[in-house]
């Protein structure tokens, strides 16, 4: 029964920290694919949305929107916002005009957006970002954004400004654990949110913890016997 305890931690370790390595990617340029469209911030009510099993709940000072790749340049759009919804054609919640989707300042408004971890906080380890032209901004060291490190109210525990090359830095290295959420607003330059990856706790871990202490409690009863 040793060995057997043995052999199942072993591999529960070792399959707990595949898990933890694999970090699930929440793409929303793949999410807007075919389907560009916003949501109702949760601001005003209940915009949850899951991507890649992860489940979240987006707040923003006006509508968070999923941008498709541009039609003539077909780079990437990503997560941003829209300060006005409206349906055009056969299609609903589309942004009007169609140029307002990036988080940007107009009308002298910072805009922004926050993303909420529903199922409890995670482990960021990446970002990725793209201007308002399409073109990635994760090297750039000129242009800046604000962070907010969010708790679970979704209210912001921690703002700093910093230059998107930066902010990609600082979640690689680690600086983004446990956190609830993560918010991210204009500060000069228009953005997308093109990806971040979360590494939650896996689910099953409690549940074979407690069929391991079971197992143990029984070869103990069988042994005492």
């Amino acid at each position: 029964m040793k060995k057997i305890l043995a052999f199942a931690a072993a591999s529960l370790a070792a399959g707990s920290l595949s898990m933890a390595a694999h970090a699930a990617p929440v793409d929303f340029v793949s999410f807007a694919a075919g389907n560009e469209h916003g949501i109702v911030s949760g601001t005003v009510g209940t915009s949850n949305v899951t991507i890649n099993g992860v489940d979240m709940t987006l707040l923003s000072n006006f509508n968070p929107y999923f941008d498709d790749v541009d039609a003539v340049s077909r780079k990437p759009g990503g997560l941003g916002v829209c300060r006005n919804l409206a349906t055009l054609g056969v299609k609903p919640n589309q942004c009007n005009p169609g140029s307002d989707d990036s988080i940007d300042g107009d009308g002298g408004t910072a805009e922004y957006i926050k993303i909420l971890f529903t199922n409890g906080p995670v482990d960021i380890r990446h970002l990725s970002f793209n201007n308002g032209q399409h073109n990635s901004l994760n090297t750039d060291n000129v242009a800046q954004v604000t962070y907010m490190v969010l708790n679970a109210a979704g209210v912001a525990t921690f703002t700093a400004t910093t230059s998107f090359a930066n902010l990609v830095a600082l979640a690689s290295g680690g600086a983004f654990l446990n956190v609830a959420g993560l918010g991210f607003q204009f500060a000069g330059t228009e953005f997308y949110v093109d990806t971040v990856s979360d590494v939650p706790l896996p689910a099953a871990l409690p549940l074979l913890l407690s069929g391991l202490a079971g197992l143990g409690f029984a070869a103990r009863r069988k042994k005492a016997a």
